[in-house]
């Protein structure tokens, strides 16, 4: 049995959740897409399941536990560590970048209405080509 390539999304905004979703079943159909409106449903849904994602999606700013909390959370954590995090946010700041990095994200992606641009940056992503900048604008 194959494992399901697994794409886990923590948004608090259904809208973004669904942009996203969209975008990553174009790129590639076999994508599971999970999705989380909070850290903490996101926390417990990896503690329950069988299989853990291999890409994770977090938006910075959510309310009660914010991007950045998650993300430590999810670092800490021995059998989550490994995974690739990459948080988004509408405005990216030379500090969210330094913080991010430190924690141990993979990237920061700023959130855009161009779909095309937002196509093109997570295929690159996903398909494991190294990144040229850790902040990607698109």
């Amino acid at each position: 049995m194959n494992t399901p390539k697994i794409v886990f999304i923590i948004d608090d905004d259904a809208d973004d959740r669904e942009i996203f979703t969209d975008v990553l079943k174009d790129i590639d159909g076999a994508f599971e897409v999970w999705q989380s409106e909070s850290a903490d449903d996101a926390m417990l849904r990896m503690r329950l399941s069988r299989n853990l994602p291999q890409y994770i999606f977090l938006d910075l700013n959510m309310p009660k536990v914010n991007g950045m909390e998650c993300l430590k959370a999810l670092k800490e954590n021995s059998h989550l560590s490994p995974i690739p995090i990459f948080l988004y946010s509408t405005t990216v700041k030379p500090r969210d970048v330094e913080q991010a990095r430190s924690l141990g994200a993979s990237g920061i992606i700023s959130k855009t209405s161009n779909i095309k641009a937002l196509r093109k940056a997570l295929a690159k992503l996903l398909s494991g080509e190294p990144l040229e900048q850790y902040t990607l604008f698109v």
